[in-house]
C-alpha cells in the first residue's frame, strides 16, 4: 500500500457506537475525541483514529488468536492423499477480516481497514518471495488460543503428593505453587487484621481463587469460628525435632 494511501486509511475514525465489544468501546469513550465517524456518519459521538484501532485490535490477536495451518497436518496428509477416502482438507479458522469484525464486533467496512493496515504492518518482501504467509494477510486464517491446564493438574498432584508422602510442613515447591495466588488476598488480610480475624481460603490451580471466608477468634469466636487455642497455635521446637525424628 503506498505510504500516502496508507496515512489517509489510517486518519479515518470510528466511533463507540460502531464497536460492539464492550472493551474497546469503553476505550474509545475514554481515549476518543467527538469528531466525524467514517463508518456511520455520527458527527457528535466519540471516535479513534482506525489505526490506532488496528493498534489495539494487533495487541488483542497477539494475547487471544493464534494464526492455523496453511496445510494439513503431517500425520493426516496420508488419508486426504487416499483416493478411495475420497477426504477433502479445510483450513481452521476465520479469514482475518473476518476474525476480526467477529472480535471488536464492528463493521465489515472497518475490519477491512483495519486488516488492510496490520498487513501493510507486517509485510516482508522476503516471505513474498519465497510465497510463504505473513501475519494478517488478507486469505490468512485465525482461531481462538486453546487453554491447556495439564500443566497445572500435574502441578497439583506433584503437590498433594508431596504433601502426603514427603513433608508433613509446607515446603519451598508448594510455596511456589501457591504463592501467586494466596498474595492475590494479602490486602485484603491486612484489613482485617486488626480485628483479629483469620481468612482461611484457597483454590485448586486450574480454578478461580475462591474469596477468602473470615473466622471470627478469640472472644468474639461464635458458633462455628475457629477457636483461639487452635488458630493461634504454632509446633513448638520439641514437636517440630519429634516428628523430624519420626521421619
Amino acid at each position: 500500500m503506498h505510504p500516502d494511501d496508507l496515512e489517509t486509511l489510517s486518519a479515518q475514525r470510528i466511533c463507540s457506537d460502531c464497536v460492539a465489544e464492550t472493551f474497546f468501546s469503553a476505550l474509545i469513550k475514554k481515549d476518543g475525541s467527538p469528531e466525524h465517524c467514517a463508518y456511520c456518519g455520527e458527527e457528535a459521538a466519540r471516535t479513534l483514529g482506525i489505526g490506532d484501532m488496528a493498534d489495539v485490535v494487533e495487541t488483542a490477536f497477539n494475547d487471544h488468536m493464534v494464526r492455523t495451518g496453511t496445510e494439513s497436518p503431517e500425520f493426516e496428509r496420508a488419508l486426504y492423499a487416499d483416493r478411495e477416502l475420497n477426504l477433502s482438507w479445510y483450513r481452521e479458522g476465520q479469514e482475518t477480516a473476518e476474525a476480526i469484525e467477529d472480535m471488536a464486533s464492528i463493521p465489515s467496512a472497518a475490519a477491512r481497514d483495519i486488516q488492510a493496515i496490520l498487513e501493510d504492518r507486517h509485510d516482508d518482501v522476503e516471505m513474498a518471495r519465497m510465497g510463504a504467509e505473513t501475519e494478517f494477510a488478507a486469505d490468512a486464517c485465525y482461531e481462538e488460543k486453546k487453554t491447556d491446564a495439564r500443566e497445572w493438574h500435574w502441578a497439583w498432584s506433584s503437590f498433594e503428593l508431596a504433601l502426603q508422602t514427603e513433608a508433613r510442613f509446607f515446603n519451598r515447591e508448594g510455596s511456589a505453587l501457591l504463592a501467586p495466588r494466596l498474595w492475590r488476598h494479602r490486602s485484603v488480610a491486612n484489613e482485617t487484621k486488626a480485628s483479629g480475624d483469620r481468612f482461611f481460603g484457597a483454590a485448586a490451580p486450574d480454578q478461580p481463587p475462591l474469596p477468602c471466608t473470615r473466622f471470627p477468634v478469640g472472644r468474639q469466636a461464635g458458633r462455628g469460628s475457629v477457636p483461639a487455642r487452635f488458630a493461634h497455635r504454632r509446633p513448638t521446637r520439641q514437636a517440630v525435632q519429634r516428628r523430624t525424628d519420626e521421619r
